[in-house]
């Protein structure tokens, strides 16, 4: 979307001419073009790498199995200990 925009800009300025006659400068653009390329592969490589909630979700019913099975053994150690004195 955002390449398509760049585009668009860049097509509409070829046809502009400053004040004094003179067409602008269309190496700005290319470089822009490029560089907005290059940003968009990035943002696309970001998200192939974030975890999504869904894949994240398993994981999250471990942990708090694990971590709830952990506090309830220390608690139930702890009511031994007062409950036996």
């Amino acid at each position: 979307m955002l390449v398509e925009i760049i585009h668009s800009i860049r097509l509409i300025s070829l046809n502009m001419e400053n004040e004094q006659g003179q067409f602008l400068d269309h190496d700005l653009l290319i470089r822009i073009d490029e560089r907005t390329l290059s940003i968009q592969t990035s943002v696309d490589n970001i998200k192939k790498s974030v975890v999504l909630k869904g894949e994240f979700l398993p994981i999250r019913n471990i942990v708090f199995g694990l971590s709830g099975t952990i506090l309830v053994a220390v608690v139930g150690a702890l009511m031994s200990l007062i409950l036996n004195k």
